[in-house]
């Protein structure tokens, strides 16, 4: 069986673009009919009511963001866990966020935030098997709790421990409030602490027992896993599919060619040429956006040219964001200029779109000292920057204000400088987004963020993050202030959202992709395949 090593550039994409990455959007239908940077979207939800919901048959995905979940698809407590698309069927959360970034129950029916922000008491459901027969109740989810912790799991590091205060009640216990905790804490996952007992962590890797609407049938690495309806599970009437099979294929003409020839019902991940051509066919898609690409610098390092403002500010100026975009996004990337995307309750309407002034940028370094530019390192990791054109064309547009960028594309080197620092060079990288925007800024660029350890995070910034991060309840006001300053200060370049979707074919209805805060979340559940 193939193993994964100790950090996997799937695993820091997910953690980058966020483990519980949340969308701007819901489930839209969309047709993008030129390579705008706008997409067109229409308000069709996939909601079929046309029809009578249906029983039977296979749905079948090509997931390409992972693909393939390497040599674990069934224990989450890991902290490298990869979760996945492919993960929703099997095993569910206490929660669910919405698009809005509100909680939804799930696993747990109700929940209260102690009036001294020192603990989460969660009201379980009852009535909830697991795929071996066994109860879902408090002593199960305090177990699974504290496998996160004891795993050092990201998702659990605020949590000091768990009390079982009732046969469907637990207390949550914090070691320090942050108001994004509830939506991290509700979706940590729920597997058999029997099954574990019975066979444990290596068996549990490789056979995912959860409470969801499918059980866990069969896995082949590099090749597909499969799962067929949970007869007891515990929303009656539901799955309405027979079965649901991931398919794992890493090209992506093979993934196209696949779907076309009727081999696969679904086809997702970021989006790029392929899933536009395939819109440009007729097929429908259902996206959200769920992030965006940023230049990130190594300002904290003093003999940098990055450490001057003028050299930041040059770089918002120096790159053709509507041209990039315009041109290789296939409508599917628009340009930004601050963390928070556009349309989404976090966004500072008022903060000026620096637009591309080849002129001013070359004035700024030459305040800055660097009348003859200088020569630096662009690192590009494969795994994030999927088009190497882009990269291309940021290095192209840096070299025409002076900037003499060498591109690195080698994984590990990427890294190695991710987490371990770099000297003069810039970071072309992925950056999550969350409807509680404390969460995407703490995700990238907060205090404990183990990535970008160059990165200047100043005393103001750092002050403004707090408070509004250790607010009892989330405050998007604090949290515009965080904003502001990163975009004074010109602590990181923002430079265009990207979305991701799946193209689907006509009789696939209610998966529910897109449609909630989370990118990987769906509604395998509520899916059904109409009679074609």
């Amino acid at each position: 069986m193939k193993r994964i090593s100790s950090i996997t550039w799937a695993v820091i994409t997910i953690i980058l673009i966020g483990t519980l990455v949340f969308g701007c959007t819901g489930n839209t239908t969309t047709s993008t009919s030129t390579t705008s940077t706008t997409s067109t979207t229409s308000t069709t939800s996939t909601t079929s009511t046309a029809i009578p919901q249906q029983y039977g048959g296979t749905l079948r995905i090509i997931e390409s963001f992972l693909p393939q979940p390497s040599n674990n698809v069934g224990w989450p407590a890991d902290a490298r866990f990869q979760a996945g698309s492919y993960f929703y069927p099997v095993v569910q959360s206490l929660l669910l966020t919405d698009a809005n970034g509100d909680q939804l129950p799930r696993l747990a029916t109700d929940w209260k935030v102690a009036d001294d922000s020192s603990s989460i008491t969660f009201t379980l459901r009852q009535g909830v098997k697991f795929h071996d027969g066994t109860d879902f109740n408090a002593i199960a989810a305090k177990w699974n709790i504290d496998q996160y912790i004891a795993n050092g799991h990201s998702s659990a590091r605020a949590i000091s421990s768990v009390d079982v205060i009732g046969d469907y009640t637990i207390r949550v216990n914090m070691k320090q409030w942050q108001n994004p905790l509830l939506g991290t804490i509700g979706a940590i996952f729920m597997v058999s602490p029997t099954a574990y007992d019975k066979n444990g962590v290596e068996w549990m890797k490789l056979h995912p027992v959860g409470t969801g609407p499918f059980e866990f049938a069969s896995y082949t690495d590099g090749v597909s896993i499969k799962y067929t309806g949970f007869d007891d599970y515990w929303e009656n009437g539901k799955p309405y599919l027979d079965d649901i099979v991931f398919l794992f294929m890493t090209d992506p003409l093979t993934r196209s060619a696949s779907f076309e020839a009727g081999e696969a019902d679904a086809i997702g991940g970021d989006l790029t040429k392929i899933e536009y051509d395939l819109v440009q066919k007729g097929y429908p898609i259902v996206k959200m956006v769920s992030g965006q690409i940023a230049l990130i610098t190594d300002s904290k390092n003093t003999d940098s040219p990055f450490a001057k403002l003028e050299v930041r500010q040059a770089l918002d100026y120096a790159i053709d964001k509507e041209g990039i975009t315009h041109a290789m996004g296939y409508g599917f990337k628009s340009p930004n200029n601050q963390i928070a995307l556009p349309n989404t309750a976090a966004y500072v309407t008022d903060l000026e779109a620096r637009s591309y002034n080849v002129e001013k940028a070359k004035q700024l370094l030459a305040q800055a000292g660097y009348s003859d530019g200088f020569d630096t390192t662009l690192y590009a990791p494969p795994e994030v920057i999927l088009n190497k054109d882009e990269a291309v064309a940021v290095q192209d547009d840096l070299a025409k204000v002076g900037i003499r960028a060498t591109i690195i594309y080698d994984s590990p080197t990427c890294a190695a400088a991710l987490f371990n620092g770099w000297n003069n060079g810039l970071f072309l990288m992925a950056v999550g987004h969350y409807p509680n925007i404390n969460a995407g800024i703490d995700h990238t660029f907060g205090p404990s963020c183990p990535f970008f350890p160059n990165l200047l995070k100043t005393d103001e910034f750092l002050q403004l993050f707090n408070t509004s991060n250790q607010s009892k309840d989330y405050d998007i006001s604090l949290g515009q202030q965080v904003i502001r300053n990163m975009y004074d200060e010109f602590m990181t370049t923002f430079l265009w959202t990207m979305e991701r979707g799946d193209v689907v074919k006509s009789y696939v209805h209610d998966t529910g992709m897109y449609s909630l805060g989370l990118w990987p979340y769906w509604l395998p559940e509520n899916a059904w395949i109409s009679n074609h």
